[in-house]
């Protein structure tokens, strides 16, 4: 997944926290966790050993200097915020109140989930403002 920027790119890589940023295909910025952030099952298939995750669904968004990283945490929804303004440092971590099965960035601070009710049975279209 990625985000496109003038002169550039950032991308996420599926199963991994790993954020890049690209400028002219070179790897201008490398953003990595201190820890493994998606829960890893050990399975085995045909005879060989792989690591299954579970926790794969990723949102990335850009605005202004802040980075936002959204994804999935067993059955809970995280964004890590990213200070792009020299440091590259993970400035905040939010936890979001409801699990969305669908996240999307509108523009500027203002984001969108879809969640179901308890029943699943009702679908609600949340706006979510992150500053």
């Amino acid at each position: 997944m990625y985000v496109p920027e003038e002169n550039g790119i950032w991308v996420s890589f599926r199963n991994r926290y790993d954020i890049r940023y690209y400028k002219d295909e070179n790897v201008v910025v490398d953003i990595k966790s201190k820890k493994q952030m998606f829960a890893a099952n050990e399975d085995e298939r045909m005879g060989i050993k792989m690591k299954m995750y579970a926790d794969h669904s990723i949102l990335i968004a850009k605005h202004e200097n802040r980075l936002y990283y959204c994804y999935t945490q067993g059955d809970n929804i995280i964004c890590d915020v990213f200070n792009l303004s020299g440091n590259y440092r993970l400035h905040r971590r939010l936890k979001f109140p409801f699990f969305y099965r669908s996240l999307a960035h509108a523009h500027g601070f203002i984001f969108y989930g879809l969640r179901y009710d308890e029943d699943k049975e009702n679908v609600f279209l949340d706006k979510i403002k992150i500053k």
